[in-house]
């Protein structure tokens, strides 16, 4: 007897599809070409699957001109922008389940707050000395614009995580700038924009940091590279390993 339509679709799209999606964002070394491909694949099944989905069906509408998964990664600067926008209006009007949030978004902010930190500190490095200092960069300003978009996003969706996620998210940046000391301006403004939005009551509830930075010192340390800083943050290789997600499903 050959299963019905659900059956297919549990075991086809929500048993490999999805957890392949998952582990392309965690694969060390992987192209950031593969990676765009995985997330429009994934607003492809978002878009599909709606009730299965339905924390981030928002950002998945048929236009692709307005599909976050489909703009967040493209080639053109204002594409990009426009789609981290489209994220944090989503965000703000609805809650969004911590699952997608520590699997699919943080490792995808972080990543591409190492690629557009290390596109402007190659500007820099390759700045002429008789270049005029009054001239405005257009490529610079684009990825500090990213950048601070970016920062945005991650402060946003700290505002949603509970304790031990969001002392995690923490953790996870400052530990970025121990390998790429590069990146430190921007983790700082990161974490400090984190701290703004701390939510929490003092008291109300007991704040596990003994466990989380327990689960810090057995994970292991990633290699750097150069495109996917941040995609080792959803197997839990910088940072410590992201607490686990089944809780909040």
């Amino acid at each position: 007897r050959l299963p019905g339509r659900e059956q297919y679709e549990e075991l086809l799209v929500h048993g490999i599809v999805y957890p392949a999606i998952k582990r392309a964002l965690a694969v060390e070394g992987g192209s950031r070409d593969v990676l765009k491909e995985f997330v429009q694949l994934l607003g492809a099944v978002v878009r599909e699957f709606p009730g299965r989905y339905a924390g981030i069906y928002a950002l998945a509408p048929r236009d692709s001109e307005s599909s976050f998964f489909m703009n967040v990664l493209h080639i053109q600067p204002h594409r990009r922008m426009r789609a981290l926008a489209e994220f944090r209006r989503v965000l703000q009007a609805r809650p969004m389940p911590q699952t997608f949030i520590v699997a699919i978004f943080v490792p995808l902010f972080i990543s591409m707050l190492h690629e557009h930190s290390a596109g402007l500190r190659k500007k820099k490095g390759e700045e002429d000395e008789d270049a005029d200092p009054g001239a405005v960069d257009e490529d610079s300003e684009k990825n500090v614009a990213m950048l601070e978009s970016l920062i945005q996003c991650l402060a946003g969706v700290a505002g949603h995580l509970k304790w031990q996620r969001y002392y995690w998210l923490i953790s996870t940046l400052l530990k970025l700038v121990k390998k790429f000391q590069f990146l430190e301006g921007t983790v700082v403004r990161g974490v400090c924009a984190i701290l703004d939005t701390f939510h929490f009551e003092v008291g109300a509830e007991p704040l596990a940091q003994a466990e989380v930075v327990e689960e810090a010192k057995r994970a292991k340390p990633a290699k750097p590279t150069a495109v996917h800083t941040a995609q080792a943050v959803a197997s839990g290789k910088i940072g410590g390993r992201a607490p686990d997600e089944r809780q909040d499903e």
